[in-house]
């Protein structure tokens, strides 16, 4: 499943579209967070997704978009991966998964 996110003036609008789900849509982290718990508790296949590490990577990226800039992220196998940025019209991907580790 595929994460989209965009800025628009100072606010981030994330979508997501469940397999066999309905839209969901929410606004900066609080809206990804909703979107995330609704994923996992759902019955979309993703009851183990650690979604502290998804919200940790969105409340890391928020404060360095600007508006317009958009981000793509596919949730695969309860994993962040296939990351992409569009920033100022250039596209920056990273196919790999995503690791944070907090210290």
């Amino acid at each position: 499943m595929e994460i989209y996110s965009k800025k628009i003036e100072s606010h981030v609008l994330h979508f997501a579209q469940p397999s066999n789900g309905r839209a969901l849509e929410g606004w900066g982290i609080d809206g990804i967070s909703e979107m995330l718990e609704e994923i996992a508790e759902g019955p979309y296949g993703y009851d183990f997704l650690n979604i502290d590490i998804v919200v940790a990577f969105y409340k890391h990226i928020e404060p360095y978009m600007l508006s317009g800039d958009e981000v793509w992220t596919d949730l695969e196998e309860n994993d962040l991966k296939n990351i992409r940025f569009v920033t100022g019209g250039a596209l920056q991907s990273y196919p790999n998964l995503f690791l944070y580790h907090e210290s």
